[in-house]
């Protein structure tokens, strides 16, 4: 297996047991990720349950996770090219799917903030699963 692939799953893992140890119930757990320097970080967490965000801590896991991410950067990093700036996970817990999706111009795209307290979920969840 590769490094980027045992990161990502590394990643999945993590957010699961985050999820198991703050809630049974839950539909959606994930992670969203900001660096412009791929040396420091902002990180934060969610959990849905029926498309509401539930109160989640990812204190726990959140330097580990913070770090996984970081070095699955520089892997995915082309020589030449714009490493990404921001990026999504999210586990969905009906069936275990975990998708990522990376920003490489907007760091800001998956930030949260009392003007996307409406739409949380599209923010956070929108368009990794098919419904």
């Amino acid at each position: 297996m590769s490094e980027i692939d045992e990161i990502v799953q590394t990643i999945g893992r993590t957010l699961l047991r985050a999820a198991r140890e703050q809630s049974d119930e839950w539909d959606y757990v994930g992670y969203t990720f900001q660096t412009e320097d791929g040396e420091n970080f902002y990180a934060s967490g969610f959990l849905f349950l029926n498309g509401e965000l539930q109160e989640f801590s990812i204190r726990t896991f959140g330097k580990d996770l913070g770090k996984l991410h970081l070095r699955q950067r520089e892997i995915m990093r082309v020589e030449g090219d714009k490493a990404w700036t921001a990026s999504r996970s999210a586990l969905r817990h009906s069936d275990l799917s975990f998708k990522q999706e990376f920003e490489f111009d907007n760091p800001q795209r998956w930030h949260s903030s009392p003007a996307t307290a409406d739409r949380q979920f599209a923010l956070f969840v929108g368009g990794l699963f098919d419904k």
